[in-house]
């Protein structure tokens, strides 16, 4: 904590800001995952009422990181 500003920094690492969860049982088969984009991330209690976020999302652009890769 900095505490001369009044400032904490912390980190979270999380793959996704909203709730990722099984599909549906009557989804097709190559459908691996699902993205709930209603509900948030359970991690999201801790950042939720933040004043600034940072995201760092360079390395969902490189095809090799993400789940085609």
């Amino acid at each position: 904590m900095f505490k001369d500003y009044n400032l904490t920094v912390e980190y979270y690492r999380a793959s996704f800001l909203v709730l990722r969860s099984q599909p549906p049982t009557d989804a097709p088969a190559n459908i691996k995952i699902t993205l709930k984009l209603g509900e948030m991330d359970w991690s999201s209690s801790k950042w939720r009422d933040t004043d600034v976020l940072i995201f760092n999302i360079g390395h969902w652009w490189n095809n090799k990181k993400t789940i085609k890769g």
